[in-house]
C-alpha cells in the first residue's frame, strides 16, 4: 500500500502543489491548502524509507539516528495532515455560515497563524520519537 501511495501520491501532490502556489489566486483557503500539500509532499518523499523497511523482511539498515528521524517524520506528517484537514474544513464552514465573520476568522494573518499552530504541533508530536529510543531492528 506504501508503494501504491508513494507512486500516486508524490506526483499528484507535486502537480497540485504547482497548480496552487502558480495557477491559483493567492486567499487564505489557497495557504491552508498549499501547507496541506507540503505536508503530504514530506509524507510521501519518507515512504521510500518504510517501504524498503518492509520488503527487507522488516530490517532497518540504516542505523537506530535514521530511524527515529524517519519515525517522526511518518507520524508527525500524518497528525499534520489531520490538522491541516480540520482547519480547511473550519474555513469552508466559517465562509458558508457564519459569513459576516469569516472576514476576521478568514484572512491571511489569521491562517498564517493557524499554519504555524500546525507546525508546532507537528514538531511537538515528531519530538518525543525523536527523543526515544528505537530498536532498529524490531
Amino acid at each position: 500500500m506504501y508503494l501504491l501511495a508513494f507512486s500516486f501520491g508524490l506526483p499528484s501532490n507535486l502537480l497540485a502543489l504547482w497548480v496552487l502556489v502558480f495557477r491559483t489566486k493567492h486567499l487564505p483557503s489557497t495557504t491552508m491548502l498549499i501547507n496541506l500539500t507540503v505536508v503530504d509532499c514530506l509524507l510521501f518523499l519518507v515512504l521510500p524509507f518504510r517501504i524498503a523497511y518492509h520488503f527487507q523482511g522488516n530490517n532497518w539498515d540504516l542505523g537506530e539516528p535514521f530511524c527515529r528521524i524517519v519515525m517522526a517524520m511518518f507520524y508527525g506528517n500524518i497528525y499534520s495532515s489531520v490538522w491541516c484537514l480540520a482547519l480547511v474544513a473550519l474555513d469552508r464552514y466559517v465562509a458558508l455560515v457564519h459569513p459576516c465573520g469569516a472576514k476576521t476568522l478568514r484572512s491571511q494573518q489569521m491562517t498564517l497563524y493557524m499554519t504555524g499552530a500546525v507546525r508546532l504541533v507537528m514538531l511537538a508530536a515528531m519530538l518525543p520519537l525523536l527523543l526515544s529510543q528505537h530498536d532498529p531492528t524490531a
